[in-house]
């Protein structure tokens, strides 16, 4: 027992000392030479030019640290414009010790980014990389080995390196969406997002906006080392999308080998054209609108139940109940649909239906559809219609 121990104090000498040394080694190498190292690097993988304007600050000890600004990677050559991406600042800090025990805690401050996506009428995108693109083969090797390990993980029962959030800062940050083929366009706004760990719990805060609608959500995890211990966590989040309310309340969790929840979702909103700029067209002004539904996962299945939507307005009353079992492939549905309204011309003219013959403007119709067994294909659909 004593020759054990005396061999294990000179193993942890041992490597206590090689730590040292490389920590002082990789403090005498110039930050300059990582700069160049990692232009090199990223140009060689992506095939585009990566700029680093200002100075690389590295600091390694017990935790490594880095803080970089003036950064840019340029755009495929037939972009509408570059750079593809632009950020000013990123500072972060990653504790090595916790890494022995496959933990990674990680402080991240990133601030004020531009990233442009878009595609030619092809439908090629300005992320595909060409120097990635031809070694797809290596990455879906990779893809693989890293599914064959997915056992391993259920037995140890945790993620291969868990997360630990100790501070994560996104600020002024904006995501520009462009179709080459039909012109659309998407911009994403993000004013601030943070997540990070107090007293003992996670809390997430995101401000900003959608095609100039104004999205906002606040809330978190009642425990900041929920991903660490692969354990469920109790969630909360309020929100805000344009005049639109929205609440998910449930838990999260085990995260691996896949991803378990529980949460209910619900929405409230005066009216439908809330949701105009996800429709990509002006929606009627109905409403009220509410809609909730409890989303479940378990062993990589996810399932809706209790999903109700209730629309009310002068001219019209519509319900949608039911269940989906599996919502992947869309199967087990057992949906049940009520309308009923006065004023179904006027109505169908909103949105834009225009009928070469004429119908009766009382409508009251009530359908279901049901799809169960192996066919997600087959579905059995009901109505009942009274004009």
């Amino acid at each position: 027992m004593k020759r054990v121990l005396i061999y294990t104090g000179i193993i942890l000498s041992v490597v206590i000392g090689l730590l040292s040394l490389a920590v002082v080694v990789a403090n005498l190498i110039p930050d300059n030479y990582y700069k160049s190292l990692i232009i090199s690097k990223v140009g060689t993988a992506t095939g585009r030019e990566l700029t680093i304007v200002g100075d690389l600050d590295i600091k390694l000890s017990t935790t490594f640290a880095f803080k970089v600004s003036g950064i840019k990677l340029s755009n495929a050559q037939w972009g509408s414009r570059s750079p593809m991406i632009s950020v000013d600042n990123i500072e972060g800090e990653l504790a090595l010790f916790p890494l022995l025990r496959g933990i990674l805690d990680l402080t991240l401050v990133l601030d004020k980014s531009d990233l442009l996506l878009e595609t030619r009428s092809s439908g090629h995108g300005n992320w595909q990389f060409g120097e990635l693109i031809k070694e797809a083969a290596e990455v879906t090797r990779a893809a693989e080995e890293v599914a064959g390990t997915a056992q391993d993980t259920k037995n140890y029962g945790g993620l291969p390196l868990r997360t630990f959030i100790r501070k994560l800062h996104i600020n002024e940050t904006r995501i520009t969406f462009l179709d080459g083929k039909s012109g659309k366009r998407i911009s994403i706004l993000n004013e601030k997002l943070t997540v990070e760990s107090i007293k003992d719990e996670l809390t997430v805060e995101l401000r900003g906006k959608f095609n100039d609608i104004p999205l906002s959500f606040i809330g978190g995890f009642d425990s900041a080392d929920f991903m660490v211990a692969n354990q469920p966590a109790n969630a909360e989040f309020n929100g805000h999308f344009g005049e639109a309310k929205l609440k998910a309340k449930g838990t999260i969790g085990p995260l691996a080998p896949t991803i378990d929840l529980d949460v209910t979702v619900a929405l409230d909103t005066d009216s439908v054209t809330a949701f105009s700029p996800l429709a990509g067209r002006d929606l009627p002004d109905i409403g009220p609108l509410s809609f909730s539904v409890k989303l479940t996962g378990k062993d990589g299945k996810f399932a809706a139940s209790d999903l109700v939507t209730i629309l009310k307005h002068k001219n019209l009353t519509a319900e949608v109940k039911g269940s989906i079992a599996d919502l992947a492939a869309l199967n087990g549905l057992d949906l049940e649909a009520k309308v009923d309204t006065d004023h179904l011309t006027e109505l169908l003219k909103s949105v834009g239906i225009q009928l070469a013959y004429p119908l009766p403007d009382s409508l009251n119709a009530t359908a279901s559809i049901v799809s169960k067994g192996k066919n997600p294909g087959f579905m059995d659909i009901k109505a009942d219609l009274v004009g």
